[in-house]
């Protein structure tokens, strides 16, 4: 896989994929594009296990709960290369304005949950690197989304359909 992009990892001559590296963001996004095994090797605390992506579903089901009466969305644009999705971010604030409710867009360089301090928004959209809604749980003053999760709080969607947030372009 390159970067946030798992088209790579979708092959059928495949059984299960071995992920090397820290961090629940890559090995999820394996698992969910294509519903195998992921074991992860772990070099930073010397250990291997498998992917409970039950758990990691579990923290994403608690972030859209705790977005479902959110009435001002803030969406996260990141402006390095690569992970400026702005058409997405305007994309995705006619659709929350079209459900009564309000969204500013938030363009920064760095995304950090320090930096998103002085936002004052009942959730956060992430339309910058997938990986800090997945890897940073918790941290944020709001809960963050990603813009699929964000499709199931205004109801566009349901759970079932959840799919993961890529960069493919």
């Amino acid at each position: 896989m390159l970067g946030c992009n798992f088209s790579s990892a979708r092959a059928e001559q495949c059984d299960e994929y071995l992920y090397i590296g820290s961090g629940y963001f890559h090995p999820m996004g394996v698992a969910l594009s294509t519903g195998k095994r992921v074991l992860i090797a772990d070099p930073f605390v010397n250990e291997v296990r498998e992917l409970d992506i039950s758990k990691v579903l579990k923290q994403r089901s608690a972030v859209i709960g705790k977005s479902l009466d959110a009435n001002l969305f803030g969406i996260i644009v990141c402006s390095k290369p690569g992970q400026e999705r702005m058409k997405l971010a305007l994309k995705l604030q006619d659709m929350i304005l079209k459900h009564g409710k309000s969204a500013r867009i938030i363009m920064m360089d760095l995304v950090t949950p320090d930096q998103l301090l002085q936002f004052k928004v009942d959730a956060f959209v992430n339309t910058a690197c997938p990986r800090l809604a997945i890897d940073e749980v918790g941290r944020f003053n709001a809960p963050m989304l990603t813009p699929p999760e964000l499709e199931i709080v205004l109801g566009e969607k349901k759970w079932e359909d959840l799919a993961f947030d890529e960069i493919t372009a």
